[in-house]
């Protein structure tokens, strides 16, 4: 590409136009911005790899030209922390993407020695990913081959890219979209929210506090659903929407709906469940009349008309009590 001021700009909106691709998937919107790349005649490889925001592990989103060795070997901690290219990126955030001709002596280092020249490439460049708030969440490699190297208006373009490409690339910034979809109307930067992973491991969304460590912790063994809390003297709402990574928790302050008193709530929360009377006046520490008379003005105020039908509203709307940890 040519190394002009247009050009490099060019690239670099480019570059952004394809990461902020509306309602694309992750895999589409890595193949758009690889798609910029390889627009450079002389690249031959690329990759986008991110890092999992529950457990640091980098996972390759998408790749073109690499063998899976190339691969294993840019998330690996023999590249990642071992090599003195990207030893640079870490240690100099505000100079985030370099080619192999950026440092010295790289050319006759192990990386390439070993693993970039053997594999047919002569030539090749990085731009590791850091939001402006200095998350690190990924990187972006690329490399040519045929005696070519990167051209300095590729890299520069990267160069001028990198911080809003890290916002854009964020894994957590679907997390974000999603959340807001589920709040809109109900002041979304008021939503507390945080991905919790299959072990507890938890991730706060940028931007929004985390859910209360007791909200987590039921999370952490309760279906995905909705459900109902009270937080500081206050009923909040509560979903737990399952992604690809774990559970998204999602906690915003809510009043119980159609004038449903917190005993009716305890009610509703056992019939969901599919208990009986007798079971749910056992569990509650009631009389089996009383069960019945609360299930009764409930099942009036939420305009259902049988007991299953008040419980499939009771799942829908979320009117069951949020399950202790």
């Amino acid at each position: 590409m040519s190394d002009t001021t247009e050009a490099v700009t060019s690239t670099a909106l480019g570059l952004l136009r394809a990461a902020g691709a509306a309602g694309a998937g992750e895999r589409r919107v890595g193949d758009a911005v690889l798609d910029v790349l390889h627009t450079d005649p002389a690249v031959c490889a690329s990759a986008w790899d991110v890092v999992e925001p529950l457990d640091g592990r980098v996972r390759t989103v998408c790749a073109r030209g690499y063998r899976s060795t190339i691969s294993a070997f840019l998330r690996s901690p023999a590249f990642l922390v071992d090599d003195d290219g990207y030893r640079l990126l870490r240690e100099q955030p505000d100079h985030p993407a370099r080619s192999w001709s950026d440092v010295d002596g790289y050319e006759t280092g192990p990386s390439v020695t070993r693993v970039f020249r053997p594999g047919g490439y002569t030539g090749g460049a990085t731009v590791r990913l850091t939001t402006p708030g200095g998350r690190y969440v990924g990187n972006v490699h690329l490399s040519t081959a045929g005696g070519c190297s990167p051209g300095p208006g590729l890299v520069a373009a990267l160069n001028l890219a990198a911080g809003t490409l890290a916002t854009l690339l964020d894994p957590t910034r679907r997390l974000e979209a999603v959340a807001d979809g589920l709040v809109d109307g109900t002041r979304p930067g008021d939503a507390r929210a945080a991905l919790l992973g299959p072990g507890g491991d938890v991730a706060p969304l940028p931007g929004r506090a985390a859910p209360p460590r007791l909200v987590l912790t039921a999370a952490a063994v309760a279906r995905p659903g909705t459900y109902r809390v009270v937080l500081e003297a206050r009923w909040h709402l509560v979903r737990l929407v399952p992604v690809s990574a774990g559970v998204l928790v999602l906690v915003t302050e809510e009043d119980l709906p159609a004038g449903v008193s917190a005993r009716e709530l305890d009610v509703l929360t056992h019939v969901a469940q599919g208990l009986t009377n007798r079971a749910t006046a056992r569990r509650l520490g009631i009389a089996e009349r009383t069960v019945a008379h609360h299930l009764e003005r409930v099942t009036a105020k939420l305009g259902a008309t049988s007991r299953a039908a008040v419980a499939a509203v009771a799942v829908a709307e979320g009117l069951r009590r949020l399950p202790p940890g």
